[in-house]
């Protein structure tokens, strides 16, 4: 197994929109947001908003043997830098992809910053257990109505 963690480009837009319909949708059903998980694929994967974070070199993938297994994208959110989205592949995941795709955005996206961002819904325990294992700590809780409305904000400070 030949693993490699890159930039994404244009051309891989199909199959990270294809990554995305595989995993996000299961995923969010198994934790009671199917809603959640169409609304995050059509808004944020299958729209210009991924064009332009992957034109803007803000997509990371994670690869074996030639198939992305993995993607991140980061951004910026009031001046912080921010990983906006982290997801592997059923299967693939307890591999250390996760922790190398933080990795990798904290030494491209967060040069010289003091600390990064992740958010994620209430629901996801397995992400907040994940970012817990890296460092970082809730930072602040925004509270919606609702499944998926109620957004855990985590923070982990940089060396």
């Amino acid at each position: 197994m030949s693993l490699s963690v890159r930039s994404a480009v244009v051309s891989d837009l199909g199959e990270i929109r294809a990554f995305g319909r595989r995993v996000l949708i299961p995923f969010y059903e198994s934790i009671g947001l199917p809603q959640y998980g169409e609304m995050t694929l059509a808004q944020y994967w299958e729209s210009d908003e991924q064009v332009l974070a992957v034109g803007e070199g803000r997509v990371l993938v994670a690869e074996v043997d030639g198939s992305i297994v993995g993607v991140t994208e980061f951004g910026s959110y009031n001046g912080e830098p921010i990983i906006w989205k982290l997801y592997i592949q059923p299967g693939m995941r307890r591999h250390g992809l996760g922790t190398k795709l933080v990795n990798a955005v904290i030494s491209t996206g967060a040069k010289g910053a003091t600390s990064v961002l992740v958010e994620h819904p209430i629901e996801n325990e397995s992400a907040g257990r994940f970012y817990d294992l890296l460092g970082f700590d809730v930072a602040w809780v925004d509270t919606g109505d609702g499944p998926g409305a109620t957004t855990v904000w985590r923070r982990r400070t940089l060396r």
